[in-house]
């Protein structure tokens, strides 16, 4: 592509144009907000296509007119949703189950009907699947269900009806939900699952514009979830959807919008019973369909309501992690941290002060490491715990170790400035591990998706430690605990170049590792003789220079971790490329990572 042609602006008219269509095939109103989105999904279209810019698009699209319509729907209306989004009201639907189930019942019916409409690619359908394989198995073991997925995208029905998808996507599941409903694949395909029959066999999916929503007919539901999609559509146009909508809800049913959408002020025909839900307004209900004594299988009480606030003691030996959940883990989410501590001896005491319903706890931490917390306290009565740490859920030696000392459920930590992404996520495992205290959740796909950390090639991989006089001690646990490895160390001290022997022989006693097990010199030099591997991993102790973080940045496709100094204390240069902050401690175990071929690389600059 020529770069004049590379450079080639989207004209409003296009825009205007192509926004136009979507509306008149969905009724999705793509505004002013949505220029900039609209423009750069027109221009990856093109891309994809491999065309030479907006005129041959414009060629391409009338010659091409309903498969361009269609491919344009999907990049359009794709929307961002995960597993298990908004946690809250799949609480608030289990609450309504025992209810839910006598409606089925009264109707003499033997399965629960749900709707999501707006599925996307079908996470909120297996989510409510695997919701209700749970709930209902231990509720009503009489009463199954069927969930009918519906959106305006043809590919994401597709996707939804194969049911594959990243392994990443279903690690934000709580564990007490996974069971065994996924599998996952090998060999090139090793890193997707595919929901199993358990799940698949409950679910349908179907293409239906909810303007026009063809295909629903005559079908009747008890919930029906429209999450997260309102925010397309006019007020006018809301109102006509839910009118519609509610025709197909039986009147003792549930309708849930997403939690940020309210269907308030439209004059419509509901009431609010819980946060964005609502049932229908029925001035007198009609009798209930009687139903045999006999028939009836008793529901079990449930005992098992969160606490609002839910009190967590957040374990860490991260100052900025603690802020972080302190800042997530807030009363409007109905959490309240109660205690921190930096290890797992300093925690026992503060749990035993502040009594929390949960904890969060990491697992690398000095004094008393998450694991040894987890072994020291086994078989007492101590809250459940969930692990929020840069260990990867995969790895067998240490996060299956977690669980097995009884972990009720496990958060991989991302880098430090993505922590609030995975705030939903936190908060779900949180609340659920709290829910099934007294059950510990089968952990068995865990176990069987667990990779075992082996770095083939040693001589292949490079550790760069880039430390000043304060870090030697924290140096050299990590020359320590990496000394099995066999991988080349490379240690960097800036401002000691006149005392290079007094420092190695301090790490040398320190580490108890050999001198030969190291090589220590000025940043220059040890940079460049850690340059060249096909695996480098930088470790950055305290703060460094300008100058020395400069000579760092040419470390392309390195792995750069830097220990949290604190918010804003990080080399500035380095910290907006760094694979991850996190403390020193953490440093041995994520360069393991990263040279068995687990952990992931630094992010490319810019």
């Amino acid at each position: 592509m020529s770069s004049s042609n590379a450079k080639l602006p989207v004209t409003p008219s296009l825009v205007e144009e192509v926004s136009l269509l979507i509306h008149q095939r969905t009724g999705i109103q793509l505004g002013a907000k949505q220029v900039a989105m609209v423009e750069s999904r027109l221009k990856r279209r093109y891309y994809e296509l491999g065309l030479n810019g907006l005129e041959e698009y414009r060629s391409h699209f009338k010659a091409h007119r309903e498969s361009e319509i269609e491919a344009l729907v999907s990049l359009l209306t794709t929307h961002h949703t995960f597993f298990f989004r908004e946690f809250v009201q799949f609480e608030f639907l289990e609450e309504q189950l025992p209810r839910l189930i006598e409606n089925v019942r009264a109707r003499g019916s033997k399965t629960l009907e749900v709707y999501s409409a707006a599925c996307s690619r079908g996470q909120e359908v297996y989510s409510l699947a695997m919701h209700l394989k749970k709930h209902l198995r231990e509720l009503a073991p009489d009463i199954s269900f069927r969930i009918f997925g519906s959106d305006v995208d043809p590919q994401s029905v597709e996707i939804g009806k194969n049911g594959v998808y990243r392994r990443e996507e279903i690690k934000s599941v709580p564990i007490s939900y996974l069971s065994n409903h996924w599998a996952r694949g090998t060999g090139e395909i090793a890193e997707f699952v595919k929901a199993k029959k358990s799940l698949r066999e409950h679910c349908d999916f179907a293409t239906v514009n909810l303007i026009d929503p063809k295909g629903l007919d005559a079908r009747k539901f008890d919930v029906i979830f429209c999450r997260n999609v309102f925010i397309y559509f006019t007020p006018a146009q809301i109102k006509d959807i839910t009118r519609t909508l509610l025709k197909n809800l039986y009147e003792d049913g549930l309708f849930f919008v997403g939690v940020s959408e309210s269907l308030h002020s439209l004059g419509l025909p509901i009431e609010a019973v819980g946060a964005s839900v609502y049932a229908p307004k029925v001035a007198v209900k009609p009798e209930r369909m009687k139903v045999p004594v006999a028939a009836v299988v008793p529901i079990r009480a449930r005992a098992n309501q969160v606490p609002n606030p839910l009190r967590v003691v957040c374990v860490d030996d991260s100052a900025s992690i603690l802020t972080l959940l302190k800042r997530i883990l807030g009363k409007e989410h109905g959490f309240e941290v109660v205690g921190v501590a930096g290890n797992g001896q300093e925690a026992e005491e503060v749990i035993r002060r502040e009594k929390p319903h949960v904890i969060t706890l990491d697992i690398h931490m000095p004094v008393r490491t998450g694991i040894e917390f987890l072994e020291h306290t086994k078989g007492s009565s101590r809250p459940p715990v969930v692990m929020v740490t840069s260990v990867s859920r995969d790895d067998a030696a240490l996060a299956w170790k977690a669980l097995s000392l009884g972990a009720a459920d496990y958060v991989e930590k991302p880098a430090l400035n993505n922590l609030e992404q995975r705030a939903d996520e936190i908060r779900a495992k949180l609340r659920s591990a709290y829910r099934v205290r007294e059950k510990p959740a089968a952990k068995a796909l865990d176990k069987e998706f667990a990779k075992i950390s082996v770095i083939k090639d040693p001589a292949s991989c490079a550790g760069l430690l880039v430390f000043g006089l304060g870090e030697l001690s924290a140096c050299a646990k990590v020359i320590k605990e990496l000394g099995g490895t066999k991988v080349p160390l490379f240690l960097a001290i800036e401002g000691a170049d006149a005392i290079l022997s007094s420092v190695a022989e301090r790490l040398v006693a320190e580490s108890g590792q050999p001198a030969g097990a190291f090589t220590l010199g000025a940043l220059p030099a040890m940079a460049a003789a850690a340059k060249g591997r096909a695996l480098t991993s930088v470790m950055v102790f305290g703060e460094i220079s300008r100058h020395g973080g400069d000579q760092l940045l040419a470390f392309s496709g390195a792995q750069l971790l830097l220990e949290d100094l604190g918010e804003g204390k990080a080399t500035a240069p380095l910290a907006e490329v760094a694979t991850d902050i996190l403390p020193s401690s953490s440093f041995a175990y994520l360069a393991s990572q990263f040279f068995s071929g687990i952990a992931v690389k630094r992010k490319p600059n810019g």
